[in-house]
């Protein structure tokens, strides 16, 4: 559950401040907070994966 958080703070973090180090550590933290395993049961996890995605995207999207 902890590090679904931190990886959900990550998420959030790399929306402003360096997308393309802080969105595939959220990706990493959130996969690893829901187990391993596509598990939705931990919402902040789940949250974390989601938006670290969203962060590489804009990242890429920037970078382009």
């Amino acid at each position: 559950m902890t590090i679904g958080i931190i990886g959900l703070v990550f998420a959030v973090l790399g929306l402003f401040i360096l997308p393309i180090v802080f969105g595939p550590l959220a990706v990493v933290l959130g996969w690893l907070g829901m187990g391993g395993r596509w598990n939705t049961a931990y919402v902040p996890a789940v949250i974390a994966f989601a938006l670290g995605v969203v962060d590489i995207v804009l990242a890429l999207m920037w970078l382009a």
